[in-house]
């Protein structure tokens, strides 16, 4: 699984379109929980999964898959995404 911490720039971008920081605004505008809400801010990983659908939500573009070797890994430059080791810990690339 390829775990994504998530810019502060675009963390930033997100907060600034909820109305309040409620578990209603989180799902409804983001479609996000509370508990992936306090990862993103406190710059913890996510799920390339969870990542991608903010992405969608948010209307943040993503860089074209295109050229890309099959099952290669496409991030945008304004995230870190290192897979995950065995067992779901996460390894820090710093």
């Amino acid at each position: 699984m390829t775990m994504i911490i998530v810019n502060t720039e675009q963390v930033q971008h997100l907060r600034s379109l909820l109305p309040a920081i409620t578990k209603e605004h989180l799902q409804g505008t983001l479609g996000i929980s509370e508990t992936t809400w306090v990862r993103l801010r406190d710059r913890r990983p996510i799920r390339r999964s969870t990542y991608e659908r903010l992405m969608r939500r948010s209307g943040l573009s993503r860089p074209s898959c295109a050229g890309q070797e099959r099952g290669s890994s496409v991030v945008p430059p304004m995230i870190h995404a290192q897979p995950s080791a065995p067992g779901g810990a996460f390894h820090d690339a710093g």
